[in-house]
């Protein structure tokens, strides 16, 4: 470049060019910075409003009061349930025995879980 005497032409353009790149640049920061400022006053409106919603409407408006507990109205007969018992099972297994929709509820999930299939815990409860 020192050889055709191109030295200060070469640099003008590079400053040219570094000057076109700062200039984007501070152009792109510039209108992030206006979308960011914009962006958080309307997430300040929103939880302004919001807050003040919360404090001027009433209670129970915006989130339905939680039901009570128990409802006298509603409860099931002093004698329920008349008959059953309540089982204990250690084991898996033991839920098999029955022939109940529960027990093949169990048998699926349990397959499912082990990598066994529904048929060959079949074949394992009727052995």
């Amino acid at each position: 470049m020192r050889a055709f005497d191109m030295t200060d032409r070469f640099f003008h353009k590079y400053l040219k060019l570094v000057d076109t790149d700062a200039t984007m640049f501070f152009h792109s920061n510039a209108v992030m910075e206006w979308f960011v400022l914009r962006i958080e006053g309307l997430q300040n409106l929103t939880l302004f409003t919001v807050a003040a919603l919360f404090v001027l409407l009433p209670n129970g408006y915006i989130c339905p009061a939680e039901p009570p507990a128990i409802v006298e109205d509603n409860r099931p007969p002093s004698s329920w349930p008349s008959k059953g018992k309540l089982v204990e099972y250690d084991e898996p297994t033991k839920l098999l025995e029955t022939n109940s929709s529960f027990s093949k509820l169990v048998a699926e999930y349990w397959a499912s879980c082990s990598g066994n299939s529904s048929q060959n815990i079949n074949q394992q409860r009727h052995q």
